[in-house]
């Protein structure tokens, strides 16, 4: 098949493609136009820098996306998931996470209700929530009894 032609708006995810088939001495009628999906990879979260117990997730925006589905769990096998969300933006925010490290993943849903691939999986940390030092209030008193005595 030499030259086949499809049509597509440029930035699109879908078109239609026509075939027309060539014989030897002349050429047959196009065939009938047949709907095609170009599947976009599945986007991938970036983490900003965890603070104790929160984290803002983002990913770029994919065209012709109704909703993006997000994952979120403990282990790289997604089994079990502590969160199955979905979401109208591009970017979420998880408040009241436990310290640890953590896998989340995103997928988008186009208009029409199709289901794209899972992007890559990423990987963060949220951190411990830094402990009090009450040693160092110590430090300012010490001058202070030194002084007193």
């Amino acid at each position: 098949m030499r030259n086949p032609r499809w049509i597509c708006q440029a930035g699109s995810t879908v078109g239609v493609w026509l075939l027309l088939i060539r014989r030897p001495g002349g050429k047959a009628p196009w065939g009938d136009s047949q709907p095609f999906r170009r599947v976009l990879p599945g986007p991938a979260a970036d983490a900003t820098q965890p603070v104790p117990g929160n984290i803002t997730l983002r990913w770029s925006t994919q065209p012709h996306t109704r909703s993006y589905r997000l994952q979120l769990a403990r282990e790289n096998t997604f089994d079990p998931l502590l969160s199955n969300s979905e979401t109208a933006s591009a970017q979420v925010a998880l408040e009241h996470l436990a310290p640890g490290q953590y896998h989340v993943r995103v997928q988008s849903i186009g208009e029409d209700g199709y289901i794209g691939p899972w992007g890559a999986s990423q990987t963060f940390v949220v951190p411990e929530e830094p402990k009090p030092q009450h040693w160092k209030a110590l430090l300012i008193l010490l001058p202070l009894l030194l002084l007193g005595l």
